[in-house]
């Protein structure tokens, strides 16, 4: 048997009742369930087994961008250490994989938006003419609507 591969055996009991006997053979299986990462985005789970260890097929589907998308989602999908299982022995050559280059960009040039906005922001509530709105209350009737806007 292969290194990969798990023995089940078949384990049989004996029952007597009255003059009848009755034996019983049975595989000891235990229900579960198995989704891919893909289907496994967005959800957490309380326990999770993953199987990080990559066999390299020479494919251009096994890049080094899916095995780090791989483990990013595989890793994360549980609420907590307690509840993350490895299926085998993690190597370091499974953990070395990249983004793809042009992610790398991308996430840089959001980076920089979201701190160019900010800076933005900020110069837009230091002037004088910026108001807040600091108090939002309906009176009467749902169709009458108050704002009170102060100067801050």
């Amino acid at each position: 048997m292969g290194s990969t591969a798990m023995p089940v055996f078949c384990s049989s009991s004996q029952l007597k009742t009255g003059n009848m006997s009755v034996t019983r053979h049975q595989v000891p299986i235990t229900p579960a369930w198995a989704i891919t990462e893909h289907k496994a985005q967005g959800s957490t789970f309380d326990i999770v087994i993953v199987d990080l260890h990559w066999q390299n097929t020479g494919s251009k589907l096994d890049s080094s961008h899916k095995r780090y998308c791989s483990a990013n989602v595989q890793l994360t999908r549980t609420r907590s250490l307690q509840g993350l299982y490895l299926l085998q022995r993690v190597t370091l050559t499974d953990l070395k994989n990249k983004p793809d280059k042009l992610l790398v960009v991308e996430d840089q040039r959001i980076a920089d938006l979201a701190r160019s906005t900010e800076i933005a922001w900020e110069q837009i509530e230091s002037t004088d003419g910026f108001y807040k709105l600091s108090k939002v209350s309906l009176k009467g009737t749902a169709w009458t609507k108050e704002l009170e806007i102060k100067c801050i």
